[in-house]
C-alpha cells in the first residue's frame, strides 16, 4: 500500500493578530493589507464571521480546470472563513475559503475574491508564523498554485 503524499512542517514560533474591518470595506483587499501591515508572509486565516453586503465568489471546476465566478448584491451572513496567507509570485496574496448564508439559511461558499463588501462588521484572526515560508507556487498536476511551507534559514 503506498503512503499518502503530503508535506507539512511544525511551528513553534507564532503569534495571533485579531482584526476587525469596518463597513463599506473589501474584505479580501482588508485581509491582504493587515497582513502586509503585520508583515505576515507566511500565515493562517483562522476564522472569520461578519455581514456582507456584497459577495464575490469562486469555485474551483476541476472538470473545465478553471474558476467560476459568482456575484451577488444581496445581504448574507459570514458564518466562516479560513485559509492562508502566502507569497505567490512575489506578491502577498490571501487564499481563503469562506461559507455564508441568507436570512432563509440557504448556504454558499467558495474562495473570496476582490469585491466582497462588508456590510455590519468584520472580525477574525491570523496566525502568523514567524519560523516558517509560504509559498503558492505552480505545480504540473493542475492549473493552480498550490501552498509550499519550509522551516525559514
Amino acid at each position: 500500500m503506498e503512503l499518502p503524499k503530503y508535506h507539512s512542517q511544525s511551528s513553534s514560533c507564532f503569534e495571533a493578530v485579531v482584526f476587525v474591518v469596518e463597513p463599506e470595506q473589501d474584505l479580501y483587499l482588508s485581509l491582504n493589507n493587515i497582513a502586509e501591515k503585520h508583515s505576515i508572509t507566511a500565515g493562517w486565516v483562522t476564522g472569520i464571521i461578519g455581514t456582507l453586503s456584497e459577495v464575490r465568489l469562486a469555485w474551483f471546476n476541476t472538470e473545465k480546470g478553471r474558476f467560476e465566478i459568482t456575484e451577488m448584491k444581496k445581504g448574507l451572513e459570514l458564518l466562516s472563513a479560513q485559509g492562508s496567507i502566502a507569497l505567490e509570485l512575489g506578491t502577498l496574496r490571501a487564499h481563503v475559503h469562506m461559507t455564508m448564508a441568507d436570512r432563509e439559511a440557504n448556504t454558499i461558499g467558495g474562495h473570496l475574491l476582490e469585491g466582497c463588501i462588508v456590510k455590519d462588521v468584520a472580525e477574525g484572526t491570523f496566525l502568523k508564523f514567524n519560523d516558517l515560508s509560504m509559498r503558492h507556487l505552480p505545480v504540473d498536476r493542475i492549473p493552480l498554485p498550490i501552498l509550499h511551507i519550509m522551516k525559514s534559514p
